[in-house]
């Protein structure tokens, strides 16, 4: 916060420091941070007096052109010799940050060549994979500096300083919290919200993988993120027992550099566990030849890495929600949760009872999370679809509430933010409660 703070003071006054890094930061005696070694600094020249948002640099005492600073620490823009902005110094500060988190730099290489490379290129190991007690806020914070487009860096000091603060505040409220109940002194709370121990994994907290298509058959993609999203679904049903978000897990995929269809072995699901703060993971896969299909779910402990057990089901394609459903209550039983008569009937309730929008569905959330402008239609259309096969569909009515908000936040749609409001209040305000399933065999 300090270092944030200090370069808003600089960038207000309209100089750049461009060799932000550990070595020029000291703290005196009172444990203030200092920035030093302002020999390389630019002076910013607005295209009009009073101008913030320009973005031309003029040099102080350096030829134009030169890279000048610390390869390591260093900017894309900077590493490629292009003008700078007062963004490139956040971005080296992240740099920093990533270092003081970690114990290492997040671009490391044999020689220069190597290093540049991965600062245009390549994004830095998860931090969550070197220090499991990093609060995911902090992390995303980390991440957000270190952009390698400076379009969603973060675009002043003062927007950084604003959100170390919230993590600051998250922090302060974990301490006072554990100060009101001693009991909690042996465990710590990420800023994500979940209680994990000192060994840096949660209590009775489990994460579901997407579940991978072994026939390798496109058009049957859907069924393992189907299958995935309505496991999560199900065990939010199960009390004592907090399940990661899907968006969580996949983004700890991304960071891990790992396709959502490839098959985990366990170390990298247990690397995904340990990202997310996990007790459990559930991994699985399926297989698919005409109208048959078999499931298999693997439950694994994070911290020991054992296989605690391996579910196998086989059934037909039309009847996938029983499957799901025997999935989700065997697995539980591995859970050490005693289930009631009413705990395993919220996890029988099902939101559809059509195929075909469950598929639609399905489908519509492996397009939203591409994120790019072509699958988010193709996501509203699929959503839409799914809504067409059943008007009652809920998780339909938010997904597509969702991506329209996205669109409208995101990409060029700026009528988005409109339309999201229509599926909104369509949800809230005629979605009957989910219907119960009829025949039971968990």
């Amino acid at each position: 916060m300090q270092l944030s703070d200090a370069l808003d003071e600089a960038h207000g006054r309209g100089i750049i420091h461009r060799d932000i890094k550990s070595a020029n930061v000291m703290l005196d005696r009172r444990g203030q941070a200092k920035v030093l070694d302002f020999g390389l600094a630019k002076f910013l020249h607005p295209k009009q007096e009073g101008d913030p948002s320009a973005t031309v640099t003029q040099e102080m005492r350096t030829v134009a052109g030169t890279v000048l600073g610390t390869f390591s620490y260093m900017s894309p823009e900077q590493a490629l010799g292009k003008p700078l902005d007062a963004r490139t110094d956040l971005f080296s500060l992240g740099v920093v940050l990533y270092e003081l988190l970690s114990g290492r730099l997040p671009f490391e290489g044999a020689t220069v060549t190597d290093i540049v490379n991965k600062i245009l290129n390549e994004e830095p190991p998860a931090l969550g994979r070197l220090n499991y007690d990093i609060p995911t806020l902090l992390e995303g914070i980390v991440r957000k500096t270190l952009s390698k487009d400076r379009a969603f860096r973060y675009q002043s000091a003062r927007e950084l300083h604003i959100d170390l603060h919230g993590v600051k505040r998250s922090l302060a409220d974990s301490d006072r919290t554990t100060a009101l109940d001693p009991g909690l002194a042996t465990r710590s709370t990420s800023i994500s919200g979940s209680t994990t121990s000192a060994a840096g994994t949660s209590a009775r907290r489990v994460a579901v993988m997407t579940f991978v298509n072994l026939t390798q058959e496109p058009a049957d993609d859907w069924i393992g993120s189907g299958i995935a999203e309505t496991v999560t679904s199900d065990l939010k049903n199960v009390p004592k027992l907090e399940v990661v978000g899907r968006a969580q897990v996949f983004d700890a995929l991304k960071t891990l550099r790992t396709s959502e269809r490839e098959r985990l072995d366990d170390r990298a699901a247990i690397e995904i566990g340990r990202r997310v703060g996990a007790t459990w993971v559930i991994s699985g896969a399926f297989q698919r030849l005409g109208e048959a299909i078999r499931i298999t779910a693997e439950f694994v402990e994070v911290e020991s890495g054992r296989l605690l057990k391996t579910v196998k089901v086989d059934g037909r394609v039309d009847a996938i929600f029983d499957l799901q459903d025997k999935i989700v209550y065997e697995l539980s039983q591995d859970m050490e949760l005693e289930l009631s008569d009413t705990e395993i009937g919220a996890i029988e309730r099902r939101e559809t009872e059509s195929i075909e929008a469950y598929e639609a569905f399905s489908q519509g959330k492996i397009q939203m999370r591409l994120a790019t402008p072509e699958s988010a239609d193709r996501a509203v259309l699929l959503f839409e679809k799914a809504i067409k096969h059943d008007p009652h569909y809920s998780s339909a009515w938010v997904a597509l509430g969702g991506i329209q908000a996205m669109k409208g936040a995101c990409l060029p749609y700026p009528n988005c933010s409109r339309k999201r409001r229509t599926p909104s209040r369509r949800r809230s305000n005629s979605t009957p409660s989910r219907p119960k399933r009829t025949t039971g065999s968990a």
